[in-house]
């Protein structure tokens, strides 16, 4: 496997793109139940006022019906129109006037206080009022008009029912309008209002016109719509009214929207991020695993290359862990060396006891050269045996291990039985020092049976004579 492969951010991607579609479906469904828990919420607080608009506003242009009942009960002559039009607004309290409009013309008010620049208007022919004068008239039904600019000043919504009444010869025939006159600013004065207000919403009421078809507003809250209102209806006589409304500050809330947008993309990085990692962390495990098996099955063949010759040669392997302090000798032959330690790594002082008193201080010069001045190193040694007698070895060591500044952390080796190398230079030795020139036949003879029973090549012995150190007195070769 290639580490390369690793360093793709293919699979980082599309985890990311996973759980971000996810993560983007939630949030959306999320937000779109909250949208809904307040369209829901929005419809029911306004259709308890729309219900309690439509029920006054029937109620009050009503109040033209009465009226006008009175005027066909005395044949269109009231000789007390103040007293039947108090009597009525009694009755109907959103009502602010109650007119009569004879043929058109605006004949009687009540109260008179304040409107008396209505007296004598010709609905049928003033430019605001006649179109739907005359189709009130046309249609012998009630018409809701307005918004409309009072003559007297403000603004109010007029109903119109037009009175028919009959001649002399029973004829029916066109008296004129009763009317009533509802002042916006107090007829939306109200409670409910109030209630919308408060609750953080907008509305507006708005109307068809009857000629141009257009949406013509009747009333409107301070703040404007904000975003696709909802929207409830109001059939009225001749009249569609629609109440729209929406909160204040719109149907989302953009500030948590936002907020969501970033957490589902810091949320969707750490997941992609975490499973690309532990993909990652996995990949580099079985690359790291497949390694190690080889490289383990490579040290093992080689050990068990290394362990037959060792075996072969009268040699023994040995490790020193230099941070425990500890040593480990291998087993194969014990005429090598007097330690065992059973396969397992045995403290230094156990081996320290087995080396002879006279060589302590020459190996401990040896392992600290081997350690800091040198990588590999030999050095010979006296070891007891496990039959108790003194044995030369001979160690060859090499560190195979340093930490970051360069300490020595490991050292292994092989440990060479040299006992009988040792036996054979010290008969040599002895002989040499013996030697004379008398007895110089005899020893050439001594000596040559000493290279056939020790299996030598050759054998030189001489004197060096120390004023002449660069000349060697060969006794025997």
């Amino acid at each position: 496997m290639s580490n390369n492969n690793l360093k793709k951010p293919y699979f980082f991607r599309l985890i990311f793109l996973l759980v971000l579609i996810i993560s983007s479906a939630i949030l959306y469904l999320i937000e779109e139940t909250l949208h809904d828990n307040k369209r829901n919420a929005a419809l029911t607080i306004t259709q308890k006022f729309v219900e309690k608009l439509d029920d006054e506003i029937h109620y009050a242009i009503s109040s033209t019906t009465s009226l006008a009942s009175a005027v066909k009960r005395y044949n269109g002559n009231i000789p007390n129109f103040d007293e039947v039009a108090q009597n009525i607004l009694y009755f109907h309290p959103n009502v602010d006037a109650l007119e009569l409009s004879k043929q058109g013309k605006i004949t009687h008010i009540h109260p008179l206080n304040g409107n008396e620049a209505a007296m004598g208007l010709d609905t049928l022919a003033s430019p605001h009022t006649k179109v739907e004068a005359k189709l009130s008239k046309d249609s012998n039904s009630l018409i809701l008009s307005g918004p409309l600019e009072l003559v007297q000043g403000g603004q109010a919504i007029v109903g119109r029912q037009p009175i028919t009444l009959l001649n002399d010869t029973d004829l029916p025939y066109f008296w004129g309008f009763a009317i009533s006159v509802i002042k916006l600013d107090k007829f939306f004065n109200s409670d409910g209002i109030k209630e919308l207000n408060d609750e953080g919403y907008s509305f507006t009421l708005t109307k068809n016109h009857l000629t141009t078809n257009s949406q013509q507003t009747i009333f409107t809250s301070e703040q404007p719509l904000n975003g696709d209102p909802e929207t409830l209806s109001i059939s009225l006589p001749n009249a569609h009214w629609s109440f729209n409304v929406t909160p204040i500050n719109g149907w989302h809330n953009l500030t948590r929207l936002f907020i969501g947008i970033f957490l589902t993309l810091i949320f969707s990085t750490f997941i992609a991020k975490f499973f690309y990692r532990t993909f990652e962390q996995k990949q580099n495990y079985n690359y790291l695993e497949q390694m190690v098996g080889e490289r383990t099955k490579q040290l093992n063949e080689h050990l068990k290359r290394l362990q037959l010759s060792v075996s072969s040669a009268d040699q023994r392997l040995f490790e020193l862990d230099l941070q425990s302090q500890e040593i480990l000798v291998s087993n194969e032959d014990t005429s090598v060396s007097g330690l065992h330690t059973s396969g397992q790594f045995i403290p230094f002082s156990q081996w320290q006891e087995n080396i002879h008193p006279d060589d302590f201080k020459h190996v401990r010069k040896s392992i600290i050269s081997l350690m800091f001045y040198k990588n590999q190193h030999n050095f010979e040694y006296r070891e007891k045996m496990p039959d108790g007698h003194w044995s030369w070895v001979q160690a060859k060591g090499e560190v195979i291990e340093r930490d970051q500044k360069n300490k020595p952390l490991r050292v292994t080796g092989v440990l060479n039985n040299i006992n009988n190398n040792k036996q054979r230079e010290e008969v040599l030795r002895t002989l040499a020092e013996s030697a004379t020139k008398e007895s110089n036949e005899i020893f050439k003879i001594i000596v040559r049976q000493l290279s056939n029973f020790f299996d030598m090549d050759m054998v030189l012995i001489g004197i060096i004579d120390e004023k002449k150190p660069h000349l060697i007195n060969t006794l025997s070769a």
